[in-house]
């Protein structure tokens, strides 16, 4: 178990049945932590990012760009995180051990992300929709069918995503790469959507 605390960071092992120190990076305001896919943990504080280095056993920097408070993290085939924020895309890449920027600013706030066959993400932001591919690191715009506000996305059977957006009922098909209407029926503003098994 990683452990943030006044006088530092802290691992407790129940073989070891003890606090081991594992570094002495401001712990104050810890505000979220990831998983990384390939061990170590992604950490977002108040003054920055920190990662605890799985093999190194320490807490060290990863990067200080000012991301605001982050929305979504979605893993990468990579052992990489995508993060979407309140100010933009951010990608931590494990090459380099840091945040950088992944594009998107023009977006604006990250709402939600849902991964895609052949792991793409697809990213509702409040300027519409966007798909993010990590084999080559880019943002493209989705669809233009979607420019307003895109409410909340759902999972179909065979990797479509289902999207309420101000404009209506949407499908995402990644086979065709855009977006089909899917309404057919007024719903009104739609709150929340939920797979059925």
């Amino acid at each position: 178990v990683l452990i943030g605390a006044e006088g530092g960071w802290f691992r407790y092992g129940p073989g070891a049945g003890r606090l081991v120190a594992v570094g002495n990076a401001a712990t104050d305001g810890v505000i979220r932590m990831h998983d990384l896919p390939g061990g170590g943990v992604l950490i977002q504080t108040e003054r920055g990012w920190l990662r605890y280095d799985a093999a190194a056993a320490r807490v060290v920097a990863a990067g200080d760009p000012a991301t605001g408070r982050v929305i979504a993290m979605h893993d990468l085939p990579s052992g990489g995180v995508l993060i979407g924020a309140e100010w933009g895309l951010f990608r931590y890449d494990p090459g380099v051990g840091r945040l950088v920027a992944a594009g998107g600013a023009a977006m604006g706030r990250v709402i939600a992300m849902r991964g895609l066959p052949g792991g793409g993400v697809l990213i509702q932001a409040e300027r519409g929709l966007f798909r993010y591919d990590p084999g080559v690191g880019r943002l493209v715009k989705a669809d233009d069918a979607v420019t307003g506000y895109v409410r909340t996305m759902g999972d179909l059977p065979g990797g479509g995503v289902l999207i309420a957006a101000v404009g209506g009922l949407f499908r995402y098909d990644p086979g065709v790469g855009r977006l089909i209407a899917a309404g057919g029926v007024a719903t009104g503003l739609v709150i929340e959507m939920r797979g059925l098994p």
